[in-house]
């Protein structure tokens, strides 16, 4: 896999990420996979919520500093 990632920040408010993957040989049928992330900060943090914590489209709260905890 080769890959490719350009972060694009706005200020300290938010940010966009676009990552572009190939695959030789392909990977479970793919040649080529992209990938965008954009996120902003939407205010104060709501009643539960602690530093790293991120809520999908679909209302999942995912907190990051715990994903890098895992790999480990």
């Amino acid at each position: 896999m080769v890959a490719r990632t350009v972060m694009t920040l706005t200020g300290d408010s938010g940010y966009r990420t676009v990552i572009d993957a190939t695959y030789d040989p392909p990977f479970m049928g793919m040649k080529e996979a992209s990938t965008t992330v954009e996120a902003r900060h939407a205010g104060a943090c709501r009643p539960g919520q602690q530093p790293g914590d991120i809520t999908t489209a679909a209302g999942q709260t995912i907190n990051i500093r715990n994903l890098t905890k895992a790999g480990k």
